[in-house]
């Protein structure tokens, strides 16, 4: 997971329109990407239902899924990820954006694949 702030000269409509679009393409159109992730999800914030001012920063998160940590270590590095990673640098704030890492376990496989609940 990566947590995103944008780089300060764009708004977080044009930075959310330009991560959807041409960022989403990008990613999933990476041979690395096919390979190694299991789930690629760009989490979009929106309005808030009580007040989070730290939450209120976030301009977006992105979710990658893989089957092991070796998937995890053999996709970080490969040129596909230093290409989106590169891609990634010209609209996101590096000095404030992060990455965050967590162990999931599934308790129910979806029968169906997950659908873009809004593209804009």
């Amino acid at each position: 997971m990566k947590i995103h702030y944008r780089q300060p000269a764009l708004s977080r409509e044009a930075f959310q329109h330009q991560w959807l679009h041409d960022h989403a393409d990008l990613v999933a159109s990476m041979d690395a990407t096919k390979k190694y992730v299991s789930r690629y999800a760009q989490l979009h914030p929106f309005d808030l239902t009580q007040e989070d001012p730290e939450g209120e920063k976030i301009d977006g998160i992105t979710v990658l899924s893989f089957a092991s940590l070796n998937d995890v270590e053999d996709y970080i590095c490969t040129r596909d990820w230093a290409h989106i990673e590169a891609a990634e640098h010209t609209i996101i704030d590096s000095e404030r954006s992060e990455f965050w890492t967590a162990v999931n376990y599934n308790v129910i496989n979806r029968l169906s694949s997950e659908k873009v609940t809004k593209k804009t």
